[in-house]
């Protein structure tokens, strides 16, 4: 038994980063629900399981140790029982987090009758199942779970055209009451199908190919003589950081297909969810932002071509003002310019987009996100561990930004600062958007001075990360400070 010890403790310590980081967003519910973005908890939860069951899987094509990890004296059964083991524990464990607290995220799910709450405890059963089946299939974490979470929405739409076939287009409500109900049943089923596929699956798992990542060159083959055109090698560093951004084009695809089932399965306002639509589009425009600014930099290292972006003959530093300027192009596209697209077909006022006159603060918000997660992107060896360290990152951020401005309100309220510091601040609507705009540019620029420091960097001790990451946190409390400012005027 004490054999099997070393197995138990790689698997926790693989999950436990990610782990963490869901866990301290669900726990943080109450902070959440004191901004009215409640949302955020429920997908820590939500997300946060379906990753957990990925990445049980998927670590091992990251880290390419599956054929190591397959060609242990152990028994394959015994093998998959201990990942599935410590992985129950991580998700039973987020799953109480989620569930304990007034504010407890599962418990407020904005649910009607149609809709049994009790669905919210289907993400529980997916990460021990379904995703982690996925992930052996699509052989990557984020495949994994991008492909679970749509699981449930094709099922949803499944059950909505059975509905309409049983019941006749004319009959709404009792479509989405039926719908709702098999939508359930048939991710039960699913998970039960995905729990028998797993251990049938990685019992006859094969590691067939060079999974070193190296690619082989022929040099006996005839020369290519064909004369190639010249082209730009800006425009050819833009499609290799595309290139980098694949994981970000297939979540793309799958918003417009979630919005598009959205719209097709919403036909009754009295029985359709009543979701926070806008607070989900804004969520998607963060977290797209923070998946791309993950993948830019860590991406190229797991891939190990950092080191022949130094023998191009072209300036690092443009080089690296191409990456911010895709990642920067991407975030205004498709994280903000597509939902704002698409609420313009929206057929319910709920699900019109954005929070009305907060679009100029939701691009702050996002293009900051991007290039701070670019930022620990540069300290990553993987887009998985980008995104993860990313997460609580520019969580820790935002909270010591608002924990600055609720410091001195408390100092104005007691006494201690006084009232005619506001003179400071800016007078109109416009000038404080204008500050807004500004200090995040402050906070932007310091992120993208170090992640350049960093990208191509050998050495990024601990000592080096400390020194940046004081002079980013000053520049926080700054930023905190400034916005005090503007809000005693």
């Amino acid at each position: 038994m004490k054999a099997l010890w070393p197995s138990v403790r790689k698997e926790a310590l693989a999950l436990a980063p990610l782990w963490v980081s869901c866990c301290l967003g669900a726990a943080a519910a109450p902070l959440w629900s004191a901004f009215r973005f409640d949302v955020v908890a429920l997908m820590a939860y939500i997300v946060g399981a379906v990753a957990l069951g990925a990445h049980a899987l998927g670590h091992e094509y990251g880290h390419r140790t599956l054929g190591a990890l397959l060609a242990q004296p152990v028994r394959r059964s015994t093998i998959l029982a201990i990942k599935l083991g410590v992985l129950a524990v991580a998700l039973v464990s987020l799953t109480a987090v989620a569930w304990a607290g007034p504010y407890s995220p599962i418990k407020q799910f904005p649910s009607r009758a149609a809709l049994d709450s009790r669905v919210l405890f289907l993400p529980t059963l997916m990460g021990l199942t379904l995703a982690p089946y996925l992930a052996l299939v699509a052989r990557s974490t984020l495949g994994g779970a991008v492909f679970t979470i749509t699981v449930p929405g094709l099922l949803l739409i499944a059950t909505d055209l059975l509905g309409t076939w049983l019941f006749g287009p004319s009959h709404a409500g009792e479509i989405d009451r039926f719908k709702y109900a098999a939508f359930a049943q048939a991710t039960v089923a699913a998970c039960v199908f995905a729990a028998i596929a797993i251990w049938r699956g990685f019992m006859r798992l094969e590691v067939t190919g060079d999974d070193t990542g190296h690619v082989s060159v022929s040099l006996s083959g005839p020369a290519d003589t064909t004369r190639r055109s010249a082209r730009s090698p800006y425009w050819l560093l833009a499609a290799k950081e595309l290139h980098l951004q694949q994981m970000t084009f297939v979540i793309v695809a799958l918003y417009i297909c979630g919005w598009a089932a959205a719209m097709w399965t919403q036909r009754s306002p009295d029985t359709s969810l009543n979701s926070p639509w806008s607070q989900l589009d804004t969520l998607y425009a963060v977290l797209l932002s923070l998946l791309i600014g993950s993948l830019a930099s860590a991406e190229e290292r797991h891939l190990g071509t950092v080191e022949w972006q130094v023998l191009l003959p072209l300036a690092s530093w443009k080089q690296f003002a191409v990456k911010a300027a895709v990642a920067c192009g991407l975030v205004l596209v498709a994280g903000i310019g597509l939902p704002v697209g698409l609420a313009q077909f929206a057929p319910l006022p709920h699900l019109a987009g954005f929070p009305r006159g907060a679009l100029w603060m939701v691009c702050v918000l996002a293009l900051t996100t991007a290039m701070g997660s670019l930022y620990v992107s540069t300290l990553s060896s993987s887009g998985v561990r980008a995104v993860a360290a990313a997460l609580p990152v520019m969580t820790g951020a935002f909270i010591l930004m608002r924990s600055v401005e609720l410091t001195l309100w408390w100092g104005v309220r007691a006494g201690l600062i006084p009232r005619r510091l506001g003179h400071w601040g800016p007078g109109s609507d416009a000038q404080a958007q204008w500050l807004l705009a500004g200090l995040a540019a402050c906070v932007v620029a310091m992120f993208l001075v170090h992640a350049f420091r960093n990208h191509g960097a050998v050495d990024r001790g601990a000592r080096r990360i400390t020194a940046q990451a004081a002079v980013i946190g000053g520049t926080i409390v700054a930023a905190g400070v400034a916005q005090f400012l503007q809000g005693l005027r």
